[in-house]
């Protein structure tokens, strides 16, 4: 049995313990959570077992690991010696034949860092003028992913629930940390909300209303044009 095996095993238990309660079945109420309880003890004792072994296993694995190491590490060292001594005087003779090389080799040392510096700072520029996100490479062991959007990749690539997976950024601190100028200004007392930008309203001009009097006669269809602004002016 399985632990998945188990939980479906415990909840059909509680369920046929809660049948029982309401029925006023005390008895077999009992039953079932002696068998749960036997159930949790069983599961206990069975992975204690389990864990024992795979720890008696694994010593016996780091034993035989550090003895072979050791016979490893004695050849290795044999073998180092040998190479150090031949990278040394190989060095020599080409130091005796070109005395120049070494200062050729700072400059062009020098000259791969200044380029490497470089093109890493324009590759940043690029991005911010772009407004795009910079790649991060994903924290996790043998992958080697490259993702913008971290919790994304973790839910979706290796299965993580997504409580865990919006933690990820501050427990494997990549997360990015703000700066201020100083201390007083990091204080929460001067954290102030943006304020909202006003509207501005454009200025209301004065609109003529105008009154059409029509004349009362059923036959006449003139009206007659009247405005408030003129008789106030008359």
């Amino acid at each position: 049995m399985d632990y998945h095996g188990l939980q479906a095993r415990l909840a059909d238990l509680k369920t046929a313990e809660m049948a029982a309660l309401r029925r006023g079945d005390t008895k077999a109420a009992e039953r079932c959570r002696e068998r749960q309880f036997a159930l949790r003890h069983w599961w206990t004792n069975e992975q204690g077992r389990h864990y024992r072994n795979t720890e008696n296993r694994l010593s016996k694995d780091a034993e035989s690991n550090e003895s072979q190491g050791q016979e490893c590490i004695g050849t290795a060292e044999e073998e180092d010696i040998d190479l150090f001594s031949t990278y040394a005087e190989s060095e020599e003779n080409q130091e005796e034949e070109d005395p120049g090389t070494a200062e050729e080799e700072d400059t062009r040392e020098e000259k791969d860092k200044e380029s490497y510096s470089d093109g890493s700072e324009e590759e940043e520029a690029t991005c911010k003028k772009a407004g795009k996100r910079e790649k991060k490479p994903c924290p996790l062991p043998h992958c080697n992913a490259k993702v913008v959007h971290l919790p994304k990749h973790l839910r979706n690539v290796h299965d993580w629930k997504k409580e865990y997976a919006r933690t990820a950024l501050s427990r494997f601190k990549l997360r990015k940390e703000y700066e201020f100028t100083s201390q007083e200004t990091a204080s929460a007392g001067n954290r102030r909300a943006k304020p909202k930008p006003k509207k501005v309203l454009a200025a209301r001009t004065p609109i003529e209303r105008e009154n059409y009097v029509l004349c009362l006669a059923a036959w006449c269809l003139q009206s007659d044009y009247h405005s408030i602004y003129r008789e106030d002016t008359n």
